[in-house]
């Protein structure tokens, strides 16, 4: 697991907890969709969220405020250049990508 291509702001877990009903002990799932854009190179690609159990083995997560946030092997090539940190801003959900060196 490598944590430090996710990070998430205590605000922004306290957001989807808000937002999506989340109790201690559940998770969220990011993977890829096939349209958009979410700020990095992989142009027609963006993120999709979804709840889901804590897996056994996420290619990358990070528990905050008692939620686990992860990617699944099959979606970790998204941040394969990148780190990802999200935070809030204007009460929405912000996801800052930086070149992960």
């Amino acid at each position: 697991m490598q944590s430090m291509k996710l990070q998430v702001t205590p605000k922004a877990a306290r957001w989807f907890i808000a937002e999506m009903g989340l109790q201690p002990g559940e998770a969220i799932r990011f993977y890829t969709q096939l349209y958009g854009s979410t700020g990095t190179n992989h142009h027609n690609y963006s993120l999709g969220i979804m709840r889901d159990s804590p897996p056994s083995d996420p290619a990358v997560s990070t528990e905050v405020e008692g939620i686990t946030f992860f990617f699944t092997a099959s979606d970790k090539w998204f941040l394969d250049d990148y780190a990802m940190t999200i935070t809030v801003e204007n009460d929405e959900i912000r996801y800052i990508f930086q070149e992960d060196r």
